[in-house]
């Protein structure tokens, strides 16, 4: 083996630790000692003052998670189905036990998201993101009843609340939906792959954070609202890749977007009425072109290479959660709004301290 290639496999930690020594010519050349890893599993790096107990085991591709204004946590699963678990105990396997959700679960399709009405305790209403099976593959928001106990649709309750455009690509479906502190729902739509014509197009719901009514109609003050003209008139923000989380600060109301970066940067975005975010004219602080674009970009709050991977909570109490795209070999560490945070096949709970500032670290989104 050449020295070159002995070197290389010193510097990248193939060999720990490396011996030198001089072959018969006099050249220095390197040996590297190759040990064995231990047999152990990696615990969970958690910030200081954080603490970690299981909640809730056993899952099947859990995609997000949300808490019920009275405490079940539901979680959703790739294939369509949603667990209800309360205090560490499965209440039900199935949220759709009596009106099975039929979705498409291929790539990073399936059960994307969950949100609770304003008014839950009044009527129980549960909103998802999923994929269609079949036809044009769009990702849908329908809204379900829950049951007087809250762990069960009823049979018949679901309500298609917004369709959106047909998506080819398996991937980049974005998928987070969360009410707002003005009572509406936004919803987070990645750019069917195809960002160079959807993400900057007023014409396309994809690449986008969408604000529409509880009931599915459109407010008249979203920023491109024109009625019978060319815009999607549900588009609040623009030019996004695949926002696959965001939340609203509590308290303050500040949206924050974790939007996944293609090979150079991973982003948050600070959202707003209007605000452009670039893609796919720029990423994080790059700009390709074309350049000029129209909103102007609104720069990201912070951003990262995926060699340097980032990580955002989204309060000063540190309430943060994870989650993660379907087929993702990465781990989302990022902004949701309910305390906890996700692990492979499990959920587990987090203890706050009382300050816990924003901090750009930690494991990042995936493509």
């Amino acid at each position: 083996m050449s020295r070159r290639r002995w070197n290389l496999f010193a510097l990248f930690g193939g060999g720990s630790p490396t011996k030198q020594r001089e072959d018969r010519r006099g050249r220095r050349t390197f040996r590297p000692s190759l040990e064995t890893l231990e047999g152990r599993v990696t615990p969970a790096t958690l910030p200081p003052g954080f603490g970690e107990s299981v909640v809730a085991s056993g899952l099947s591709a859990a995609t997000a998670m949300e808490f019920a204004p009275d405490g079940k946590l539901f979680i959703a699963e790739q294939a369509g189905t949603m667990e209800v678990w309360n205090n560490g105990s499965q209440l039900r396997a199935n949220f759709f036990q009596n009106t099975p959700l039929s979705v498409d679960s291929t790539s990073e399709r399936g059960l994307l998201g969950i949100a609770f009405d304003p008014n839950y305790a009044s009527n129980r209403f549960v909103y998802v993101y999923y994929t269609i099976a079949g036809g044009d593959h769009h990702n849908r928001v329908s809204r379900f009843t829950a049951d007087a106990a809250g762990e069960l649709a009823l049979a018949g309750s679901e309500q298609v609340i917004w369709d959106g455009d047909p998506h080819a690509a398996g991937n980049h479906n974005g998928g987070a939906i969360h009410f707002g502190p003005d009572g509406k729902l936004y919803i987070a739509t990645g750019d069917n792959a195809q960002g160079s014509t959807t993400a900057q197009s007023l014409a396309s719901q994809h690449g986008k954070v969408l604000r529409i009514n509880a009931d599915g109609t459109i407010p008249t003050d979203n920023p491109f609202y024109d009625g019978a003209g060319p815009n999607k008139d549900a588009i609040w923000a623009l030019g996004l890749r695949n926002p696959f989380t965001f939340t609203f600060q509590p308290n303050t109301g500040r949206m924050f977007i974790n939007d996944v970066g293609e090979g150079s940067w991973e982003e948050i975005d600070e959202g707003g009425a209007g605000r452009n975010f670039g893609w796919a004219a720029t990423e994080g602080t790059s700009t390709r072109p074309p350049s000029p674009i129209s909103p102007a970009r609104s720069s990201p709050t912070a951003t990262r290479p995926p060699s340097r991977p980032l990580r955002a909570t989204s309060s000063p109490a540190g309430r943060s959660t994870t989650r993660r795209p379907p087929s993702s070999p990465r781990t989302t560490r990022g902004i949701t709004s309910s305390p906890t945070w996700a692990r492979a096949g499990s959920i587990a709970s987090t203890r706050p301290p009382s300050r816990y500032p924003a901090s750009p670290t930690g494991p990042a989104p995936s493509t």
